[in-house]
């Protein structure tokens, strides 16, 4: 994992501890952090809300919405199940905090 990647609130696991990323974890060694997989709940944890197949947020006057796709999940403006405005794919807890912050200029 690089650490150009990675912005202080992020959730990252280091030693096989989920923690948020803070400052002095900087000086870690990228090779003992590891991302933290974008299950279902986290994206519960993270304030999305089910609704059908989806997990979506509001974000100011819009919903975003989340989708599983094999192994990663779709991020998109859709709130529908179609998931019809594809944003970007993820993977990570880490990805979709970055993600919405730069769409959304606020941290989830």
């Amino acid at each position: 994992m690089k650490a150009s990647e990675l912005r202080i609130g992020n959730y990252i696991n280091i030693h096989n501890t989920i923690t948020c990323m803070e400052l002095n974890d900087f000086h870690f060694s990228s090779s003992f952090i590891e991302p933290v997989p974008l299950t279902e709940e986290w994206l519960s944890k993270l304030g999305f809300e089910k609704k059908y197949s989806n997990y979506i947020i509001k974000a100011g006057d819009y919903f975003h919405s989340i989708k599983k796709d094999g192994k990663k999940w779709i991020y998109s403006y859709d709130e529908s199940d179609a998931c019809c405005y594809e944003l970007r794919r993820i993977k990570y807890v880490h990805q979709l905090q970055n993600l919405y912050f730069a769409l959304n200029d606020k941290e989830l």
